[in-house]
């Protein structure tokens, strides 16, 4: 019991920094909208959330950091929907498909990430990092860590194994010895 109720906690955390993720975003877009600066809190995140470069972010909210965003969260869209449907082309079903892309969220951001910093390297304009963009995709990648060791902790039920034996099927966790006796 005490690791069912560990399991369901852990599962709400991961679902709280999930929409705190969301709030970071659609924080920013309001921000962006209304030609204004995001909190001075939403800087320090993303400046907490740093890489293992030198500190050079910027603390600016501008058409360039949301669109950074964008692109970061549009990469991962497509590449959830591409790793479902090659799960879902190998005949396996749809629940089972959507555990996989769950289970791999935290490779994918990483990817995403990855991709990211190399279109924003052949873009032609200067490169500029930006704090409050960082502090989206941070939460992010700190976001599918967490649902990753959610899954990994909580698992997902498999069918249960049929074995054939002296003419009878007995079925794991669900023949009883009765009928074995019988």
């Amino acid at each position: 019991m005490e690791s069912f109720i560990l399991a369901v906690c852990f599962g709400g955390f991961t679902l709280g920094l999930f929409l705190f993720t969301a709030f970071l975003y659609f924080l920013l877009v309001k921000a962006v909208q209304n030609k204004e600066e995001v909190p001075s809190w939403m800087y320090k995140i993303g400046h907490a959330l740093k890489a293992r470069v030198k500190n050079s972010y910027e603390n600016t909210t501008n058409r360039q950091a949301l669109q950074e965003v964008n692109i970061t969260l549009l990469l991962f869209i497509v590449l959830n929907g591409i790793v479902f449907f090659i799960q879902y082309s190998k005949g396996v079903g749809i629940p089972a498909s959507i555990y996989f892309c769950l289970k791999t969220e935290f490779i994918m951001v990483l990817g995403v990430e990855f991709l990211t910093s190399i279109i924003k390297l052949l873009m032609v304009r200067p490169l500029h990092v930006y704090a409050s963009a960082n502090a989206v995709q941070g939460m992010l990648v700190i976001s599918s860590f967490a649902l990753l060791l959610f899954l990994n902790m909580t698992g997902f039920p498999e069918k249960a194994p049929r074995i054939e034996f002296n003419g009878s099927t007995v079925i794991i966790g669900e023949t009883k010895a009765e009928e074995l006796l019988a």
